[in-house]
């Protein structure tokens, strides 16, 4: 692809955005993912004979939640997720923080830097591959602690005990409940809003990716003339440069050189001065030939077509008669024949009326 197409403000600004806040959400979770983990292992972490009223909430949770069932403190409430389904699910965010935080340097990385702008768009496609990957990872993760804020919800609503501390643990169990699950998506804000810079990154970086696709085809730089021109090599002009001056020297070929095409390269001028300027060329380029010499006769020898110069031995001249005019020959007629009686005077008096005989009287 082409390094020199640079991506928009509007890219660049979007991924350091939607790159510096998964970056942060990514330490953050690195850090709690690896503390839950150590105090999961850790069943001296706390003792209950300092126990305070303030502290009541954070150990309760941790007891229930994260907590390993093989130590003594550990306890467990039937219909709520188990310490052991919080730890797989804390070492899964764990290795997707890890990968976010990786792709979200990487980003980073590439978007600031030009010398990696060439694979800009392979590292924003792996980044939103990864955030979405991630967003599925906590919406698992928040889904557990939601279903136990629903079931710890209506226990509290359902309990009839007059023991006012176990009222008091499943109140402060729902509060935990509803903690967790707010921690696992990122306080609902922060995955709204990486949502938003998400879609906008994949609107931008497929505009990224049609001028990579355009730019890159030499079509689109050259045109349709020059796209398909093949580079003319210096081996192939120089042999025919040697061909036509070799053909020169032996005057055979000058009259073949077109002027005209010689400067292809240049832009289109007028073709009168250049018939002009060829015709000297041309005209020194080819020998004229004397043929007077032929029409004299060599020595000893009788001059030919001799009968040309003789008057007398021409065959004479055919004489046509001339032609009459149409008008003169409309209306020409013989005269007469003398010894030929006149003709009578034609008669135009008005005559009586014929009576026709009847062929039935007698």
């Amino acid at each position: 692809m082409d390094s020199t197409v640079k991506p928009s403000s509007r890219l660049v600004l979007t991924s350091i955005l939607s790159g510096s806040l998964t970056l942060i959400f990514s330490i953050v979770y690195i850090t709690l993912s690896i503390i839950a983990l150590i105090f999961r292992f850790n069943c001296n972490a706390i003792s209950l004979d300092s126990l305070t009223t303030s502290d009541f909430f954070i150990i309760q949770l941790y007891r229930i939640y994260i907590l390993n069932e093989e130590c003594l403190l550990s306890e467990s409430l039937e219909g709520v997720t188990s310490d052991y389904s919080v730890f797989v699910l804390t070492t899964i965010t764990l290795v997707a923080s890890l990968v976010t935080l990786v792709a979200a340097v990487v980003l980073l990385a590439a978007i600031t830097s030009a010398s990696e702008t060439s694979y800009l768009n392979i590292f924003i496609y792996g980044y939103i591959g990864v955030c979405v990957c991630s967003l599925i990872v906590d919406i698992t993760f928040g889904a557990h602690f939601g279903v136990d804020l629903t079931y710890l919800t209506n226990q509290v609503d359902t309990v009839l005990s007059e023991d006012p501390f176990q009222i008091y643990s499943l109140q402060m169990l729902r509060l935990g409940a509803w903690l967790f699950m707010s921690i696992c998506l990122k306080f609902y804000i922060g995955h709204l809003v990486n949502i938003v810079l998400l879609i906008f990154l994949v609107v931008y970086v497929i505009e990224y990716a049609k001028e990579l696709n355009v730019s890159k085809h030499s079509i689109h730089k050259l045109g349709v003339v020059k796209a398909y021109e093949s580079p003319i090599r210096n081996d192939v002009c120089n042999h025919h440069c040697d061909i036509c001056s070799q053909r020169n020297r032996n005057g055979r070929a000058g009259s073949q050189i077109n002027y005209g095409y010689s400067n292809d390269e240049e832009p289109p001028r007028s073709r009168s001065p250049v018939r002009n300027n060829m015709r000297p060329e041309y005209n020194n380029s080819v020998p004229v030939l004397d043929r007077s010499s032929s029409w004299q006769p060599a020595a000893g020898s009788s001059r030919p077509f001799t009968y040309l110069e003789d008057v007398r031995q021409r065959p004479p001249p055919l004489t046509m008669p001339p032609s009459p005019s149409p008008s003169d020959a409309q209306w020409r007629r013989d005269r007469w024949q003398s010894g030929m009686p006149p003709l009578p005077a034609p008669d135009y008096s008005p005559q009586g009326p014929r009576r026709l005989k009847s062929a039935l009287k007698s």
